[in-house]
């Protein structure tokens, strides 16, 4: 059995765990909520440039545009957001898990995938996987989003429109609420709009566009696409803090159960020594009668 020194020094050790615990889930608490306003404020402006493009490609403007053109897929490009920081539960291992079987089934149908990795722990997972890594991002919480995202988008088209690879795709984990977010893999060249179902037709929207559709297209397609990689790198964001919230949370109430067990077995074993200290007394004044 555990000495009293030894259990009371494991008592601190866990004791000081919770502290920190505590404090980081605080910390992650705070920053969840100034991400959470962005996640959620960004969306209408996102939707509302989808739904403007939708319109104008239902009226045949800009169908040869470069973004738009699908063509026979042979190489294909995985943009995975992770995170640079761990202590966030299964907030990494999730994703990454679910990308290295949609790589493996997309490499089953004879396409020829390669990774771009963002964020340090995506890099090792795929590192350690043996996967075919095209370029890798860390360190990426130093950097602005938005200029983050404009040099993404430039770079992914640029990837695109030269022939370097056939298809995008930008896999990210997608705030839901505090307690859940879901992994999102979605195409990002060519741009394939969702069609929108709940609208009928002649309920499209109404747009005068000036000095033509045209040109308000070839306007609107990089910024559908940087508004895209924006969205997708606060979202992760979003939700690797509410992760990382929930994981201390329960880290703090583990440590407060064994902090609780432990305090237990102190008092045993302390009762033990002090009861065995009494009988030995006892003892030692009944052999000298």
């Amino acid at each position: 059995m555990a000495t009293l020194r030894e259990i009371k020094r494991r008592l601190i050790g866990v004791k000081n765990t919770q502290k920190i615990t505590k404090a980081m889930k605080i910390v992650a608490a705070t920053k969840l909520k100034r991400w959470e306003k962005d996640a959620v404020g960004s969306r209408p402006f996102f939707e509302h440039i989808e739904n403007m493009i939708k319109d104008l490609v239902a009226t045949g403007v800009g169908l040869d545009h470069p973004y738009l053109i699908s063509r026979p897929v042979k190489k294909q490009l995985i943009v995975v957001v992770t995170s640079d920081r761990g202590l966030c539960g299964a907030f990494n291992s999730n994703l990454t898990r679910k990308i290295y079987e949609f790589a493996k089934n997309e490499r089953a149908k004879g396409k020829a995938v390669s990774l771009y990795t963002i964020g340090s722990k995506g890099i090792r997972f795929f590192i350690a996987k043996g996967e075919n890594i095209f370029k890798s991002l860390s360190a990426i919480e130093r950097r602005g989003k938005q200029e983050l995202a404009k040099e993404l988008m430039k770079e992914l088209a640029g990837l695109f429109t030269d022939g370097t690879f056939d298809e995008i795709i930008l896999a990210y984990n997608g705030f839901v609420n505090r307690a859940s977010y879901v992994v999102r893999i979605q195409q990002f060249l060519p741009i394939a709009l969702s069609k929108d179902e709940s609208k009928q037709d002649g309920e499209k929207g109404f747009y005068a566009f000036e000095p033509s559709s045209e040109n308000v297209l070839k306007f609107l397609l990089p910024l559908y696409l940087e508004s895209k990689i924006f969205r997708a790198l606060i979202e992760s964001k979003t939700s690797e803090e509410a992760a990382r919230m929930l994981a201390m949370d329960y880290a703090t109430e583990n440590a407060s159960e064994i902090t609780n067990e432990l305090t237990l077995l102190y008092n045993r074993v302390r009762q033990s020594g002090i009861t065995k200290e009494i009988s030995e007394i006892v003892g030692g004044a009944e052999a000298l009668k």
